[in-house]
C-alpha cells in the first residue's frame, strides 16, 4: 500500500510525487487539464474554473504515474459532526480510475469532497473499521 505526504507533513517516502493528482475539464469549451498537489486543491480547481466558466466541467484521477493504489486519509470537516465521530477514514485511489464528487471509504463511509479535511499521516483518530479493512 502507497500512503501520500502532504506539503508541509515531516514524512517522507515511496510513492510521493509533488502533484499526483489530476483534474480534467471543459472551461470555455477547450479541454483543459492541471497537476495539483492535494485533494484540497481537485476542488479548488474546479470551482475556479466554473466561477470562470459557468458551464465548466471537471473531474479527477490519481496520476497513471503510480502503479499501485495510494491511501488518502480525511475526516469530515468541524461542525459538520459531533467531534467525537470525526474520525479519520482511509480512501483508497487506484491510477487513472476517474474520482466523483464523494468517496467511499474502506469501511463503506461515503463522504463528499466538499466536507473533507485531508490529513497527513498519522493525523486524527483512526477508523477501527478502515484499519480492519486495509490490513
Amino acid at each position: 500500500m502507497t500512503a501520500l505526504v502532504w506539503p508541509g507533513s515531516t514524512e517522507s517516502g515511496p510513492g510521493t510525487l509533488e502533484t499526483p493528482f489530476v483534474v480534467s475539464g471543459k472551461v470555455h469549451g477547450r479541454e483543459t487539464t492541471v497537476a495539483v498537489a492535494a485533494p484540497d486543491e481537485v476542488l479548488d480547481q474546479i470551482v475556479q474554473w466554473c466561477d470562470e466558466d459557468p458551464r465548466a466541467t471537471g473531474g479527477w484521477r490519481l496520476s497513471n504515474a503510480y502503479s499501485t493504489p495510494v491511501t488518502t486519509v480525511a475526516r469530515v470537516k468541524s461542525g459538520l459532526m459531533k467531534e467525537a465521530r470525526r474520525v479519520a477514514h482511509l480512501f483508497q485511489l487506484l491510477p487513472g480510475v476517474w474520482q466523483g464528487l464523494e468517496l467511499t471509504a474502506g469501511c463503506g463511509e461515503r463522504m463528499p469532497i466538499t466536507d473533507a479535511e485531508w490529513l497527513p499521516l498519522g493525523m486524527g483518530m483512526p477508523c477501527e473499521s478502515c484499519l480492519s479493512a486495509a490490513t
